[in-house]
């Protein structure tokens, strides 16, 4: 089976659309959105220093995460043709879109599990580098739908994305930390 790495567009506010995440995607999905924003790092950028891992993480008095090495090693999961990533690497706004949902993902699983998660770091790392390559812009309407062609509606991508998710994701979509999206729940209701 095709491994897919995503970003799930529900909404196009990236904090509104980490919220919307089912409990298995705010622990894993952080780490996809690092992942492919790393591999811009490795291939557009030309990075060469360290990767990073997470760990060690620099943490201030307080508990606040304040950076880390590197962008994780590149992937060859995160393949240079997908929609999402060649959507990502159109506009620093579209980076921007991925960088704001990754922290979202990971202030829900603060907010559901009570941990820190170890991509925070490589998120900040992320931020803070953002790849001169990527021309400077707006979050761009035209947004990578990583899904079959069955739920493509390239004129709504978030209810594409929800089409997705409550369709072919049906076996992880749980929330029992979390909030059940009212779109999920609106979806499941009219079936």
């Amino acid at each position: 089976m095709l491994k897919m790495v995503n970003i799930f567009f529900t909404d196009w506010d990236p904090i509104v659309a980490a919220k919307d995440s089912c409990d298995s995607y705010v622990i894993k999905i952080p780490i996809e959105v690092a992942m492919l924003l790393s591999a811009i790092h490795w291939r557009l950028e030309g990075y060469d220093g360290p990767a990073g891992s997470g760990l060690p993480l620099v943490i201030s008095e307080n508990g606040n995460i304040l950076s880390a090495i590197g962008p994780y090693k590149d992937s060859k999961v995160i393949k240079s043709t997908s929609e999402t990533y060649k959507w990502l690497i159109k506009s620093t706004g579209n980076y921007d879109y991925a960088i704001k949902y990754g922290f979202g993902l990971v202030e829900e699983y603060k907010k559901r599990y009570g941990k820190l998660h170890s991509v925070e770091g490589v998120l900040i790392w992320l931020k803070v580098h953002v790849p001169s390559c990527i021309s400077v812009g707006l979050l761009t309407t035209d947004v990578g739908l990583g899904m079959p062609n069955i739920y493509k509606n390239r004129a709504d991508p978030t209810q594409s994305y929800k089409n997705y998710l409550f369709y072919e994701k049906f076996d992880v979509m749980k929330w029992k930390y979390g909030q059940t999206p009212a779109w999920y729940t609106k979806i499941n209701t009219n079936i």
